[in-house]
């Protein structure tokens, strides 16, 4: 029955003297994909963010899913992209999605 669109905002901290990209995703939300406020880009289920050496920075999204049931848990994913390819930092914090029944 159509779709639902939710906001959320994501802080990335970089703790050190050099800028550093991260792997911004979201898993377990079937048919769940975000737009980055302000961007044209297509909406996709992950991007890459920069953040500046020394600094916090806040993104805007918003995460469209089929609409139906009420409330929804799924995970948001950030890690580290590493020049090596490597893995980095990862944190995964709980994300929930509301549904029209709300």
């Amino acid at each position: 029955t159509g779709e639902v669109r939710n906001g959320y905002v994501i802080k990335a901290l970089n703790m050190v003297s050099q800028p550093r990209d991260f792997r911004l995703s979201i898993e377990g939300l079937d048919g769940g994909a975000f737009t980055l406020a302000g961007s044209d880009d297509p909406a996709t289920t992950e991007t890459v963010i920069s953040v500046d050496a020394d600094r916090l920075r806040e993104v805007k999204l918003y995460i469209t899913a089929p609409g139906g049931g009420e409330r929804r848990e799924f995970d948001f994913i950030l890690e580290e992209v590493t020049a090596t390819g490597e893995p980095g930092e990862r944190d995964v914090v709980e994300g929930v999605f509301y549904g029209p029944d709300r």
